[in-house]
């Protein structure tokens, strides 16, 4: 059994690696999934892993180089695993993903909704990423986790990172080197005033020691906290992370440090803007907005006059949220409830039948949603995750909706991950 194989590169697969089909003996004609490498190129790989319908393997030599590969970027590339795609010009990305999408429908017999999609809406390639986790090495390094691992790559930079996050990592990694064991995580997080720290301890530590660590940064941040899991023992400078937001002029909103919101805001206020776009024709219905948050979509529609129920489980963003209705005089038009998207599904949504729905969920997708969602006259589905997006889409596809639009949005530039926003309609029997 060889252990060494040549490939022909054909698409990039969900998760980074690229496919791949095997031109040598005696594994010719299986699938291969190879990293750093790309569409129609051919390649000397390694297997590393093998199964009963396909290999993994990794690149020993490119014998036919692609002419879209380039030089990356980042030094640490191929060490640590956040990105998948700087071995690529951006352009070549963007197709790489367009084609990605295509290959999952037509995988899941679904390829008659490949002339719904629209090209992908491009990002800044890179400085975009307003919003990095770093972790703290048992020997007091600062940096990401290597691809499919736990060992700490130490970085004094990171190039799809904003400006102000990037200036202040080498203090980081000074100050940090003494708080091995104690602090196991830090995250940064880009406002439009600067940026705010949070560090994550591992074990409590003296109080004395907080405020040396909080004393080293808060002259660099516009706001310090530490956590002991989801409690805050210390903070300093602002309690918030403010951000514009999105089409609503100068209109900002306040965010707890550490709770969910886009990475690259760029990318997050087009996105909003296409949702807005296309409730514009429904401006008398009543939305629903799943999965909410603090208010993403939920704030620009009520700024702009819209009925908004926003509908998020987690109490300190639907408190948040609750703030922000209040502060714009928004009473009228937004209504945050606390509930399970399920529940309230489940229980509430025949309530207000034809409503406009907008669902953002995490990762996993719409799931058993789906199945109690026939009272919504449109739904605009945002999807995070290729594999729930296309399982999400092709079962409402048979059960009563018609995909009317597919735009992919490139969230997450320099990987293998995209955003993607599906417009839905009741089909009318």
């Amino acid at each position: 059994m060889t252990s060494e194989i040549t490939a022909e590169i054909e698409n990039l697969a969900v998760g980074g690696a690229f496919i791949g089909k095997v031109t040598s003996q005696p594994e010719q004609g299986m699938k291969v999934f190879i990293p750093y490498v790309a569409p129609g190129e051919k390649v000397h790989a390694r297997i590393t892993k093998r199964c009963e319908s396909y290999l993994e393997a990794q690149v020993i030599e490119i014998d036919q180089p692609s002419p879209q590969r380039i030089s990356p970027v980042c030094p640490y590339y191929q060490q640590c695993g956040g990105c998948e795609l700087q071995h690529g010009s951006y352009q070549a990305q963007l197709v790489w993903k367009y084609e990605m999408i295509k290959s999952a429908l037509k995988a899941r017999g679904a390829e008659n909704l490949s002339s719904l999609l629209a090209p992908i809406v491009a990002s800044p390639p890179y400085g975009y990423r307003r919003r990095v986790t770093l972790h703290l090495s048992k020997e007091g390094q600062l940096g990401f986790y290597q691809p499919n691992s736990r060992t700490v790559v130490t970085v004094q930079s990171c190039a799809v990172a904003t400006l102000d996050i990037n200036r202040l990592l080498p203090k980081l990694q000074n100050i940090l080197s003494s708080y091995a064991g104690a602090i196991i995580r830090v995250a940064l997080e880009q406002g439009i005033e600067g940026v705010h720290v949070i560090f994550y301890l591992a074990k409590r530590i003296a109080r004395e020691e907080v405020e040396k660590l909080l004393s080293h940064v808060k002259a660099d941040v516009t706001g310090a906290t530490v956590l002991e899991g989801e409690t805050v023992v210390a903070q300093t400078g602002s309690s918030v992370v403010r951000l514009e937001i999105p089409t609503a002029g100068d209109k900002i909103v306040e965010l707890p440090p550490g709770a969910f919101s886009q990475v690259n805001w760029e990318i997050n206020s087009a996105l909003v803007s296409a949702v807005l776009q296309r409730i514009q024709a429904d401006s008398t219905n009543q939305i629903i907005d799943l999965y909410s948050g603090a208010g993403n979509f939920s704030l620009p529609l009520a700024l702009q006059g819209h009925a908004v129920i926003a509908v998020e489980v987690e109490k300190r963003l639907v408190d948040l949220g609750i703030d922000n209705v209040i502060r714009f005089k928004l009473g009228k038009q937004l209504k945050f409830i606390q509930s399970t998207v399920e529940k309230f599904v489940k229980d509430e949504l025949k309530f207000h039948f034809g409503a406009t729905v907008i669902a953002d969920p995490p990762r996993s997708g719409l799931g058993k949603v789906a199945m109690n969602m026939s009272a919504a006259g449109k739904i605009l589905l945002i999807s995070c995750h290729l594999p729930s997006f296309i399982r999400d889409v092709v079962f409402m596809s048979q059960h009563g909706w018609k995909v009317k639009e597919i735009i992919p949005f490139d969230m997450f530039a320099q990987t293998a991950y995209v955003e993607i926003l599906t417009v839905l309609e009741r089909e009318r029997r």
